[in-house]
């Protein structure tokens, strides 16, 4: 029983303390889907920006990301989740997920364009290439 008195009171104390943290400092997952293109994105230190774009790799299709040289998000997670397809076919798309996080710690407002393009990457040139592009604004 005095353990979990003890453990209650931690449990307290810890929902007090994350109460009184500035909503600047909880960071947050954005979420961007297909329908987001062309939008602007604020974020701030501590959050991560998730992109979820269809994509159908079967067809040698996939997203290829063009950021700025001196980018303020940096990539720390890509995958491919693959589409359910009627009858068990195969080559149904699925999504491509990009994972970002803040880059630096400059204690300034910056923004900047995010490109992704889909494309073959062995078809010549970009274009029949698909745009896909926000403005993110970051806010340290």
């Amino acid at each position: 029983m005095r353990k979990l008195c003890s453990y209650s009171a931690i449990l307290a104390l810890g929902s007090v303390m994350v109460g009184i943290l500035p909503a600047s400092a909880q960071a947050r997952e954005i979420v961007l889907r297909d329908a987001d293109n062309g939008k602007t994105v604020t974020l701030q230190q501590g959050d991560e920006l998730i992109l979820r774009l269809e994509s159908n790799p079967s067809t040698g299709y996939s997203w290829y990301m063009v950021l700025s040289p001196t980018s303020i998000l940096k990539l720390s997670k890509h995958r491919y989740i693959a589409g359910r397809c009627p009858g068990g076919a195969v080559g149904c798309p699925g999504i491509e997920e990009f994972h970002f996080v803040p880059a630096g710690s400059a204690s300034f407002e910056m923004g900047e364009w995010m490109r992704m393009l889909y494309l073959r990457p062995f078809d010549p040139g970009i274009e029949g290439a698909t745009l896909w592009q926000v403005d993110v604004t970051m806010r340290r």
